[in-house]
């Protein structure tokens, strides 16, 4: 499973301990149709990306919003790709 968000800054088996997942994670494993997440993320702004690559492997996509700060911007891009 390939997992680009996922390699953030850790090992995905280091950000399967970090991350806490509520509710039926499960749930696109078991649909037969697509089945998006509508996820809030206020501090850690791409730990909902990542968290859906890790625990499900149906084929995951994420949106990404520029930043208006140009070195943070290229940090969390260089962190995604």
């Amino acid at each position: 499973m390939g997992m680009p968000a996922a390699r953030l800054y850790a090992r995905p088996e280091r950000l399967k301990r970090l991350i806490h997942v509520e509710g039926d994670v499960q749930l696109a494993e078991r649909s037969e149709a697509p089945v998006m997440w509508l996820v809030p993320h206020f501090l850690a702004l791409d730990v909902a990306g990542a968290a859906t690559q890790l625990f499900q492997s149906r084929p995951v996509a994420s949106i990404y919003q520029p930043q208006s700060h140009p070195v943070f911007d290229a940090a969390i891009r260089r962190g995604r790709m």
